[in-house]
């Protein structure tokens, strides 16, 4: 099951890692152009990109600066 977390300044998604990914063929069709996409979305932005995984979830976090008032 994904999760999505919207917080005032960040945005968590986390998705589980399912036993074909890790493999060749997942690794040329997997997360690659979306995460591109995203990184480069994020320096337009001014927004930062952190990202992990682990055995059982990946996980995506956007971090949007303070608006000033």
């Amino acid at each position: 099951m994904v999760e999505i977390v919207v917080r005032d300044r960040s945005l968590l998604i986390s998705n589980p890692i399912g036993a074909a990914q890790g493999t060749e063929e997942s690794m040329a069709f997997g997360y690659g152009l979306g995460l591109d996409l995203v990184q480069r979305l994020c320096q337009k932005s001014g927004w930062r990109l952190h990202y992990s995984s682990d055995e059982q979830r990946f996980r995506c976090e956007l971090l949007f600066p303070a608006t000033p008032d």
